[in-house]
């Protein structure tokens, strides 16, 4: 029990911080128009359902929305990777085995984290 709850946590962890990188990377690129493909399928599928599911609410609402967007496209997408590979085969018979495996496939994209927040933090008179 203890060992499922401590790998939802750590799954939970890293599609809250593919949506904080994603978050500053998208913040520090939309007023210059450029960006880049988003390469997983947990960070498109992350992106389109804030924009299609977006809240009309405070600015703190809606990064506290575009952090859990994230929680939930990881989740549907380890979910649907388990449902077909348990109709495709037997071996697909817990959800943790392939779970963590394709969260932690997406830290590549949480490397510029630490640049990016002190690069959107810096100001002359400091971090803010």
């Amino acid at each position: 029990m203890l060992k499922r709850l401590s790998t939802h946590l750590a799954i939970t962890f890293v599609y809250l911080a593919l949506g904080l990188s994603l978050g500053c990377y998208y913040t520090a690129t939309y007023f210059g128009r450029t960006g880049w493909p988003l390469p997983s399928c947990e960070a498109i599928s992350g992106v389109l359902l804030y924009y299609f599911s977006v809240i009309n609410a405070s600015t703190e609402m809606q990064a506290f929305h575009w952090m859990t967007v994230f929680v939930a496209a990881g989740y549907v997408w380890i979910s649907s990777l388990w449902y077909a590979s348990k109709r495709l085969t037997d071996a697909g018979d817990q959800f943790m085995t392939l779970g963590l495996p394709v969260a932690l496939a997406t830290i590549p994209m949480l490397l510029p984290i630490p640049f990016m927040v002190r690069w959107m933090g810096g100001t002359n008179d400091g971090f803010s």
